[in-house]
Parts: C-alpha cells; structure tokens; sequence
C-alpha cells in the first residue's frame, strides 16, 4: 500500500462530460507522467488509454442509464508508477477495457459512483528484479 508521501505529484480535475473538455484530460495525464520520468511511449499509451477511458465512461448510457454529467480525474505519479483513477456517478464501465495499453485495470464501486484505475509502471520499474 502507497502512502501520500510515496507520491511525488497529483493532480486532480472534475470535467463536464463534454468531448472538447474530455480531450483536455490528455494535459493532465501526459504532464504527470512526463513528471514521473515515463519513457515517450509509455507517456503515450497511458495518455491514449486515459482519453478512451474518459470517453467510453462520458459517450453512451450504461445499463440503460445516462451518462455522467461530470467526471474527476485523479492522476498521480509514484516512484514506480503511474496511476490515473477516472470516477463518475454510476455503477460502472459496460464493456472490455482490457485492450488498453496499461499494466493494470481496476474497478470499484461505492455509494453509487464508480472509479476505473489505470496503472502504468515505468520500464525501469519492471525490469527490476523482484526480490
């Protein structure tokens, strides 16, 4: 388990559920993990696979209900890792996200909203030996 002094940045935003506004999320993503010293293309896949996140999540009803008005982004950079956590009023994503180009996908729910957390560790990260 992380604790808050683990994190070197964070950077949290609550955006309207709108395709001009959801792009800025790309800013957000890619600036924290440029911060945590993620290669180019690890930026990339996790930028990329953000915006989808944030667009499956603002683009179509899910279970017959609405999308969400607005969604926070929660983007986070470790020592290790990158975390982008996108949570909504609902009861979560219908569908596969496993094609994302991230090392870990995770869903929660509670209280009625939902948070989808993307993790991209750094190449660093993985080719340490596991001790």
């Amino acid at each position: 388990m992380s604790t808050n002094s683990d994190r070197a940045l964070r950077i949290q935003c609550t955006l309207h559920c709108d395709p001009r506004l959801i792009s800025g999320a790309t800013a957000i993503v890619t600036h924290v993990a440029l911060q945590a010293g993620l290669a180019e293309n690890e930026q990339t896949e996790l930028t990329s696979a953000a915006l989808a996140a944030c667009r499956h999540v603002s683009g179509s009803p899910h279970n017959g209900i609405d999308p969400p008005r607005e969604i926070q982004i929660d983007a986070a950079a470790f020592p290790d890792r990158v975390e982008v956590a996108v949570e909504f009023s609902g009861n979560g994503v219908s569908g596969s996200l496993e094609a994302l180009a991230v090392d870990r996908v995770s869903q929660e729910n509670v209280d009625g909203r939902a948070r989808l957390t993307l993790v991209k560790y750094s190449n660093a990260a993985k080719a340490r030996p596991k001790a």
